[in-house]
Order: C-alpha cells, then structure tokens, then sequence
C-alpha cells in the first residue's frame, strides 16, 4: 500500500529583512561597541546615544556557553533536513514494531512516500496507520527542536519560543538598563532599551543562506556580532523587556518584509498603536538606527498598517 506525504513546509515561508526603510538610514548612534571574554562569560560594553542625545554606556555579561549555544539553536529550515529527520524516524519505527513488514520509502521532491507489504491486508493497514502517526510526531518534533513552527504549511521561526527561552538568560542585559535608567519609570526603561537595540547596527544578513525562508539570528548572536535584521532585533528587545516590565504582554506584528514590536503599555495622544485581541498595543521600531521613540514607526511601516499588510501577529 503506498502513502503520500508531501513536504511543502519551505516553499513559502516568510522572508523577513528587506530593505531598510528610508528613514532608518539615518547617522547610527552607536558611539563605541567592544565585547571580550573573562573567564567563562562574554563581556559587552556599549555606549550609545538615546533618541534624546544622551549618552549613555551600558553593559552586561553572558555566559560563552550559551553565546556558542544560540548559534546553533535556530537552524535553517529545508526540505530536505526534514525528509532525513521523518526517514530515520519511519524507519527505527519499523524496525522497533513491524520487524517481520517490507516497507519501501521512497523520497521524491517535496515529499516522501511509503509502501508496506505484509501478509495480510489487515497487517499492512496496521503498519500504515502507525508510519502516518509516526511521520506527524516526527515532524512535530523536528520543529520543537529547531525552534519552528507550522501556520497552515508554511513553517516560520517560532518567535514566542525563542522570547520565552532567551527572556531568563538576557536577565542582565534588563538589570543593566534598569540600573542606567537611574531609576526612571516603566517608560524610561522602555526609551532606553529601545535605544540599546535601535542602535545595534542595521544588517540584511545577506550573508546567510535565506533560501530556507527566513535569516534570523538569536538574541545572543545579534550582541556578540553586534548586528541584525528587524525580527531578530524585535526578538531581542522582546526578550530584554520581559526582565524590565512586570507582566507585560507583547506581540510581534510582521509586515511584509519588516517587523515591529508592541507592548500593552499607556500610549501617548500621538503614538501610534495596534489593537489585537481587546489590548491596545503601543508599537516599536527596533530595525533602527534611527532613533525613533516608542510610539513612533517608519513612515514604510505606518503606510503598511493603514493599509492594513499585516501578514501575521505573534504573541511573544
């Protein structure tokens, strides 16, 4: 009995990056970036300039193992990685259950198939009902591990995973803004690690392999290269932010090829906000380097969210 699973979860996920918005091309306002090791952690020192002018200098310590760690976490998603991971699963699932059953996988483009012969009918259906159970948990856990996600067939970077995992471990990158912000409120903490993030350096990450549908980088690699696209970026200040704002919720709102952050924070007359699911969301722009206050975007994104391009909305 032959059974067709197709393997369409690369073919059109979302590419995040672009081209930065006119306005973001603006001076950087990063003044100096150093990183060195002492013993066992990763020191980073910056010093920026907030969008008030003010210069401020910040810095924290993350272990080297979990900057080596977080290079690895989010791997590039392809077809074929998929297609070896359910193979090896099919087949240690035979081996385990069905010693005595022939089943033949054949892989084609975009998709494997199976075909069982045993010695009866109601043999083979057994097997085949167990291979397609077996295929669905393998391929589940194939995203889980990689940090993925499915929306329909389309697989895209599970971002709430990749918040609720770094938001512990970038702990010190929070204390530290709180302890430069001199004890200013929810708003000036807010000002001040959209800044930090803001003024990391602008990177398309064209140098990565983005066939796979997307080029993101994990908060701990955007510091340690000092670089970064827009989601990586808005991951990154999500994750810093669930350290400096007491249960604050956030979303991650994807236009197309651009993504900006909202947090359920009071939002000023002029700011410009989003409302989803009953809150009222006060947006960011971390792409940077422009310096742009919370509650203010890219005149790109403001014309994208009047238009109504939202592609997705994801609750980090």
């Amino acid at each position: 009995m032959r059974r067709r699973r197709f393997l369409e979860l690369g073919s059109a996920a979302l590419l995040l990056g672009g081209a930065l918005p006119a306005l973001a091309r603006a001076q950087a306002r990063q003044v100096s970036f150093q990183r060195w090791q002492a013993n066992s952690d990763i020191v980073f020192d910056y010093r920026l300039i907030d969008y008030l002018g003010k210069e401020l200098r910040l810095g924290f310590r993350l272990p080297v193992r979990v900057v080596d760690d977080s290079r690895r976490l989010v791997s590039a998603f392809s077809n074929e990685a998929l297609a070896d991971y359910v193979e090896a699963a099919l087949r240690n699932y035979v081996a385990r259950t069905s010693p005595g059953i022939s089943v033949e996988i054949l892989r084609e483009p975009r998709r494997l198939e199976f075909v069982v012969r045993g010695p009866s009918q109601l043999e083979v259906d057994r097997v085949s009902a167990g291979l397609g159970r077996e295929y669905d948990r393998a391929e589940q856990e194939f995203l889980v591990q990689n940090f993925l996600a499915l929306d329909g067939r389309k697989v895209f970077i599970d971002y709430g995973r990749v918040v609720a995992h770094y938001a512990p471990i970038l702990r010190p990158a929070a204390q530290a803004i709180a302890s430069a912000s001199n004890g200013a409120a929810v708003e000036g903490r807010l000002a001040l690690a959209l800044a930090l993030i803001q003024t990391i350096p602008y990177d398309e990450l064209d140098g990565r392999d983005v066939e796979s549908g997307f080029d993101f980088v994990t908060p701990p690699t955007l510091f340690d290269t000092n670089k970064g696209d827009c989601d990586s970026k808005a991951v990154a200040l999500a994750a810093i932010l669930h350290g400096l704002v007491v249960d604050a919720h956030m979303v991650l709102v994807l236009l197309p090829n651009h993504a900006v952050l909202g947090i359920d924070l009071p939002a000023g007359r002029d700011a410009r906000t989003l409302r989803h699911g009953g809150r009222q969301y006060l947006l960011m722009e971390p792409a940077g380097p422009a310096p742009y206050r919370p509650g203010q975007v890219f005149p790109n994104s403001a014309a994208d969210l009047n238009s109504g391009r939202i592609e997705r909305i994801v609750p980090v």
